[in-house]
């Protein structure tokens, strides 16, 4: 009982009113005593529910309800918007909805339940982050005082909530970076980029990439043996396989591209480039991987061995000779090898030391440089080895520089100058190939005339010197000078043409030999002379 015994001041007319104001929402009931002038009473009872409560309203989510759709996440399915209602007074009336600030639906129950699920399709038309809001309204009305009847096209308690559906329809790019119809050489990386591209312009419905996989078989069908991808997928042994990539978007989104990965082992060099056993009489001197050609070769031929695991490939060698002096001195040559059903194959070629126009190749120390290449079955080839060294070849036909010999303080000096047509000729290990050789043949003393390598200045007589400059071809260059005891030499640098003695032109190619003796009227030719040929 709140109220008791509250009398209602007379009106002319016979309208009394009742204000209760500030009173909980619940049902009322209001019994009215009414009297007449003559005291006659009758009793009216009235019942009223106040209801000043807003309805609740949740969104359900899919743990709640499997056709519910998730909210500020991204997802690729249009599922439902179930909001879940509830007013256990007046009951839910009604629902107006409204996407991205537009009226879609407006709902209204013909009877008012205390609870009520609202239903709404996501739209399968839009995507990107749609915002959704809704107006639920309960069963309340106003009531109209002056003509003291209720209002009953007002809108009730309202309960406004809102939600976001992020929509993302479109899968993944991806893109594998290389052919399929190429031959790559072991070890290669293959690398992939995958991308989530927005489906339209001006629509940001790009939810992102969130993973991606990578799975390696032997066929076009994937096993979905999945293996996370991080910077690219290693192949190590030659082969055909096929590479699936996997992305998926954080929308649930999925794509899977496919690239078929052919695989070559590199052929291997495994001995040095040497001339064959038939060639050898091209080739004057020798040290490690250096050959030094006779002055009369402009051939030779020469062999290596090589591994290669794809048996049926066959192997094109491409042999270039370049002048470390002139790169354009140069001469090439290429041969083929054919499959012989094993791995281990002999490379034979011919290089001939000329140039492309047919002109000799100048003197100089040259490099050999080895290019393979793998032609497979459907003639495509793959590079397999790119300018590997082979060995080192030594051109020379002209004599040494000649040697230079003076006095200097009562000693005998000889130079033996540097070449100068070529500069690659100088180096050390070259240089130590070349002979330095002498002679000092004192007058009247036949014992001296006896060849030595020379190796300091040596004192001053009267003596004819003679200098032999051998290069490593046999390249011989001679020099002779008349000595006198006093540290003079004469002028002309005339040699003596008594005794035992020997003419020797100043300079001759290895396969030349040009020798004037002097018979002795005693003795006849000396033969130890000729020891200089050993």
């Amino acid at each position: 009982m709140i109220y008791e015994n509250i009398q209602i001041p007379n009106h002319a007319d016979g309208i009394y009113t009742v204000d209760i104001p500030n009173q909980q929402d619940g049902e009322y009931e209001i019994i009215l005593t009414i009297f007449d002038k003559a005291y006659n009473k009758t009793i009216h009872t009235l019942t009223q529910t106040l209801d000043n409560t807003a309805p609740t309203a949740k969104f359900l989510t899919p743990a709640e309800n499997s056709l519910a759709t998730e909210y500020s996440t991204w997802t690729n399915q249009s599922k439902k918007i179930l909001i879940s209602t509830a007013d256990d007074i007046s009951g839910i009336r009604k629902c107006n909805a409204y996407r991205n600030g537009s009226l879609f639906a407006a709902t209204t129950l013909g009877a008012a339940p205390q609870e009520y699920i609202f239903s709404y399709d996501v739209t399968n038309t839009l995507t990107g982050k749609i915002t959704h809001y809704f107006y639920i309204y309960d069963n309340a009305c106003t009531i109209d005082k002056t003509r003291n009847m209720a209002n009953i096209n007002s809108n009730g308690n309202s309960r406004y909530v809102s939600s976001q559906v992020w929509l993302d329809k479109t899968p993944p790019s991806i893109t594998i970076n290389t052919d399929s119809n190429v031959w790559h050489s072991a070890p290669v990386t293959i690398y992939a980029d995958a991308y989530d591209y927005p489906s339209a312009g001006g629509v940001s419905d790009n939810s992102g990439v969130k993973s991606i996989q990578y799975c390696v078989t032997d066929t076009e069908i994937c096993d979905n043996n999945w293996l996370d991808y991080d910077f690219g997928v290693t192949f190590n042994q030659g082969g055909i396989y096929y590479l699936h990539i996997k992305a998926v978007d954080f929308a649930g989104n999925e794509a899977i591209a496919s690239k078929r990965i052919m695989l070559n082992t590199n052929a291997q060099i495994v001995s040095p480039v040497t001339p064959t056993d038939d060639s050898l009489h091209t080739i004057y001197n020798k040290a490690e991987d250096l050959y030094i050609i006779k002055n009369t070769a402009f051939s030779t031929k020469y062999h290596f061995y090589i591994r290669d695991d794809d048996i049926s490939d066959t192997i094109k060698t491409e042999i270039r000779l370049v002048s470390q002096d002139n790169t354009e001195h140069i001469s090439q040559t290429e041969v083929e090898t054919v499959p012989n059903g094993l791995s281990m194959r002999e490379v034979i070629f011919n290089l001939p030391y000329t140039k492309a126009d047919g002109s000799i190749l100048p003197d100089g120390v040259y490099t050999m440089y080895l290019s393979l290449s793998e032609v497979k079955n459907d003639r495509s080839s793959i590079k397999a080895i790119e300018n590997a060294k082979g060995c080192e070849v030594v051109i020379k036909r002209n004599a040494p520089p000649t040697p230079i010999i003076s006095v200097e303080s009562e000693a005998v000096n000889i130079h033996y100058p540097d070449e100068t047509l070529s500069d690659s000729l100088n180096r050390s290990d070259i240089k130590a190939l070349y002979k330095r050789e002498y002679k000092a043949v004192i007058d009247n003393r036949p014992d001296t005339n006896i060849y030595k390598p020379y190796t300091a200045p040596f004192p001053a007589d009267d003596m004819v010197v003679t200098a032999l400059y051998t290069d490593m071809a046999g390249n011989i260059s001679t020099a002779s000078q008349r000595i006198y005891k006093s540290g003079s030499g004469d002028g002309d640098g005339s040699i003596a043409t008594d005794g035992n003695t020997a003419t020797i032109e100043e300079s001759r190619p290895a396969n030349t030999y040009y020798i004037g003796t002097r018979r002795d009227k005693q003795t006849g030719i000396n033969s130890s002379m000729l020891n200089f040929l050993n």
